[in-house]
């Protein structure tokens, strides 16, 4: 992510948002591998990510892009595998912009599954490995019922956008917006493909976030 991370200078005046949307784009549509939980153990497991792109912007600071990233599908509660944070958690506290960064993710993770009807998106496939489990694919929706406990911190309770099925999901495979994919156009260059046909709703859920 070192190209990523050089291509976003938080510090910078001019924020080449079109030129970094290239780079983005491209690493959104990855898999990064995770650790899937083994299928013969009862007990829930949480995710974790190397680094995704939404941990390289808050680890320069930069808000323009991780609003970017979060208003077009970002695993919010993704955790990197070596010291398990998220993405807010990676903003830079001696740098300049920490405090807008820091408190902008914090405010959307205190958000997902509360605005917009408690409605999130998979950004990842998922089966489920046990009874009280969803099973869901990238591009669903469910509705949280309920955010955590002391038993279950990383997983929710939520039901099926389409059925009336509840049950755990991994929280950290969730975005609070609809993933956007790169797609090549007629000219071979990358254009984003967003899952929310709703343009009015989702400029709304826009707006609820940033309140």
């Amino acid at each position: 992510m070192s190209m990523l991370k050089t291509v976003m200078d938080g510090k910078s005046d001019t924020f080449a948002l079109s030129l970094q949307t290239k780079h983005v784009l491209l690493l959104l549509d990855l898999s990064y591998i995770t650790n899937k939980p083994p299928t013969n153990n009862l007990l829930h497991h949480s995710f974790q990510f190397f680094r995704t792109p939404l941990h390289c912007a808050a680890s320069c600071n930069n808000l323009k892009m991780v609003e970017f990233l979060v208003e077009h599908g970002a695993c919010v509660f993704a955790t990197t595998f070596s010291d398990h944070e998220t993405a807010a958690e990676k903003c830079e506290e001696e740098e300049v912009g920490y405090d807008g960064c820091s408190q902008y993710l914090f405010s959307i993770q205190d958000k997902m599954g509360v605005i917009n009807g408690g409605l999130v998106y998979a950004v990842y496939d998922y089966e489920a490995q046990n009874p009280d489990e969803l099973s869901f694919q990238d591009g669903d929706r469910v509705n949280i019922l309920r955010k955590g406990d002391e038993q279950e911190i990383d997983w929710w309770w939520a039901k099926e956008d389409t059925k009336n099925k509840e049950g755990y999901v991994p929280r950290n495979l969730f975005g609070l917006f609809p993933r956007v994919r790169p797609r090549k156009t007629m000219n071979g260059n990358h254009d984003m493909k967003n899952d929310n046909k709703n343009d009015s709703r989702n400029d709304s859920l826009v707006n609820a976030a940033q309140e």
